[in-house]
């Protein structure tokens, strides 16, 4: 065990690196506005998506196949379709995300959907979540998290020159998403979770601090229901939360993939 481990307190920007609990208040169901946020779709339009799976609407990433840079489908500039990052065309581009990651996006959809709709007014059309809906998004979108963090390390490790078979090791000996953030990220980046997210923030004028937040409490939750099986913290709200957040988390990992791998290969 490592002695020189910092304890980060409820630090949004740092709560990954922490194997200890802290108490952080609740989060909002709504993302915070940002300043400038095209890489996001609208929040309140992916609760009524319905004629499409969710996946083709907040997946819909390519890679470039000569820069590696990745962007959405409708990033492409001027007429043909080309690369925001080598202004190439992307023809031959392939979808950036593994088929789990929409397999679970979907899933959430179903699940999300799959309930009782409730008269509210302005909102009629959006579902109430019974506390088994709710309980099953969370556990969705943390397995999300997982997959998607895995994906874009894998991504950083091979533009390292990481060979396959030893960032399998690699990920095998360093499971839990805190270990990855706090030994592997900054190991093949050269660079701290903290800098990486706080140089992201200022180039692209977002605000990833309130995604940051949702994750930690999200994996805290799923940690504990794992173990007391508590299922108070769990309600309509969080599991709605869980919908609305799979585009920020999404857009934040991207936005790290794009700030090493076209620079590293």
């Amino acid at each position: 065990m490592p002695t020189n481990r910092r304890r980060m307190g409820t630090d949004p920007l740092t709560w990954i690196m922490e194997d200890g609990k802290t108490d952080d208040p609740p989060v909002t169901d709504k993302p915070q506005a940002k300043t400038s946020d095209e890489g996001q779709r609208d929040a309140f339009d992916v609760l009524r998506v319905r004629a499409q799976p969710l996946s083709r609407l907040l997946a819909d990433y390519f890679i470039c196949s000569h820069c590696l840079t990745v962007a959405r489908t409708d990033d492409h500039t001027g007429d043909e379709p080309q690369c925001p990052g080598c202004q190439r065309d992307t023809a031959g581009a392939g979808f950036y995300f593994t088929k789990p990651v929409h397999v679970i996006i979907d899933l959430m959809q179903d699940t999300y959907q799959s309930t009782s709709l409730t008269a509210r007014g302005p909102t009629a059309d959006i579902p109430q979540l019974d506390l088994g809906h709710s309980l099953a998004l969370l556990l969705f979108f943390c397995q999300l998290f997982e997959v998607v963090q895995e994906h874009v390390l894998r991504q950083i490790m091979s533009a390292t020159g990481i060979p396959q078979h030893a960032a399998d090791r690699i990920l095998a000996d360093n499971r839990d998403p805190r270990r990855r953030v706090g030994k592997i990220f900054p190991t093949v980046t050269g660079e701290s979770w903290r800098r990486a997210i706080e140089a992201l923030a200022a180039d692209r004028n977002v605000d990833y601090i309130d995604t940051l937040r949702f994750l930690k409490r999200s994996i805290d939750l799923r940690d504990a229901f794992a173990v007391t099986a508590d299922l108070t913290p769990v309600d309509d709200e969080l599991g709605k939360a869980c919908i609305l957040r799979i585009d920020p988390l999404l857009d934040l990992y991207v936005s790290i993939h794009n700030r090493y791998v076209p620079h590293l290969t």
